[in-house]
């Protein structure tokens, strides 16, 4: 019984498998000489089924249950049908003459109007050639005016720039001419100032700033005093004489108090006159021209006191100086000059270097002297 069921069942599926899925068909296309149509198009009547047959001819489709025909189709010939009346169908295909005919006028009149497109091509072609041609011998008589009346313009220009150049070739000697004439004249007269000068008699006066001492043992005070040189100009370079000065100081005290065992600076005096040789000299013939100068003689002060314990000491603070200047020197006119000088003031300063007092009560202080640099600015007229 269970088999018997089983078989009913089997065949039921297979029916509506067979009914859901269609029929298989297979087949080939062939013409008139039983040659394969490849490419044909085989259609189920009735349906949206369609296949193309193969190289050979042939080719395999499904079709629905319920379709009876199927239709083979191709370029150039009559499509015919047949019924489905097996699994396997064989098309002949006859060729469609009108179409074949069709084609081929269709061919030939393609075929003259391409030879008329191409004709009138041809003639589009010449025209366009001949206006071509004609547009560029225009253009090329066009270029050679205008190369012509380019190299017309540039022979001007170039004629005129060299006008031009010999006009600044001119005008630039002129002015270098006049240049040359005014540094002669200049030169003249910076000449015949110095020359007539050259072993005369020439004073000096000016107010200079000396700094306190740069050197880390000595210190002292800043100075700022009044100068007069005189003496005689040896040729347009030289000048010597003797040189006077007074020059006070800004912050220097009268009286220096010490500690036992102590070593101190000390001031050089309140008022300082300066006497010295001095000499300078220009480096250049010019109007402006660099200077070195330098001085040699000493310092005149007042005494100045130490006070130590009970006891008050008097000390000198006279001393030699040596001081080398660079600077410039500007001669306004034939009678008056400036000038500007910064020396190095080297002198001999007091320096207490030792102080003590005996089992008697006495008090004693060492003094020795000890080299002071210091900055000197100078700034006079000469007349």
């Amino acid at each position: 019984m269970k088999r018997f069921l089983l078989t009913i069942l089997c065949v039921i599926a297979t029916t509506v498998a067979m009914a859901q899925g269609g029929r298989t068909v297979k087949g080939v296309v062939l013409d008139e000489k039983n040659t394969p149509i490849a490419g044909a198009t085989i259609t189920v009547v009735n349906s949206d089924v369609r296949v193309t047959a193969g190289a050979d001819g042939t080719f395999t489709l499904v079709a629905p249950t319920y379709a009876t025909e199927v239709e083979a189709s191709a370029e150039a010939y009559i499509s015919t049908r047949l019924v489905i009346d097996g699994s396997y169908m064989m098309f002949k295909l006859k060729v469609d003459k009108a179409y074949a005919a069709a084609k081929a006028k269709a061919e030939e009149e393609a075929r003259i109007a391409a030879e008329k497109k191409a004709e009138a091509e041809r003639l589009a072609a010449e025209k366009a050639a001949a206006a071509k041609a004609k547009a560029e011998e225009e253009a090329r008589i066009a270029a050679e005016k205008k190369a012509k009346a380019e190299r017309v313009a540039a022979e001007k220009a170039a004629a005129a720039k060299a006008k031009a150049e010999e006009d600044a070739r001119i005008a630039a000697e002129k002015k270098a001419e006049a240049i040359k004439k005014k540094e002669q004249a200049r030169e003249a007269y910076i000449e015949d100032v110095y020359s007539r000068s050259k072993g005369k008699f020439l004073s000096s006066a000016g107010i200079n700033y000396l700094m306190s001492s740069i050197t880390s043992s000595i210190s002292g005070s800043n100075y700022i005093g009044v100068n007069y040189i005189g003496g005689y100009r040896f040729n347009n370079h030289i000048y010597a004489g003797i040189g006077l000065g007074v020059s006070m100081a800004m912050n220097s005290r009268n009286e220096t108090t010490l500690a036992v065992g102590e070593t101190s600076p000390l001031p050089q005096g309140k008022l300082l006159v300066p006497i010295y040789l001095y000499a300078r000299a220009n480096i250049l013939n010019k109007r402006c021209t660099p200077v070195v100068a330098l001085a040699l003689g000493g310092n005149i002060s007042t005494k100045q006191s130490i006070a130590f314990g009970a006891t008050t000491h008097k000390y000198k603070t006279s001393s030699l100086m040596a001081e080398p200047q660079i600077g410039v020197n500007y001669l306004v006119n034939k009678d008056l000059a400036i000038y500007f000088t910064v020396g190095v003031n080297l002198n001999g300063a007091p320096c207490c270097t030792g102080s003590s007092i005996t089992d008697d009560n006495r008090a004693y202080v060492t003094i020795e002297r000890r080299l002071r640099c210091g900055l000197n600015f100078h700034v006079g007229v000469s007349f």
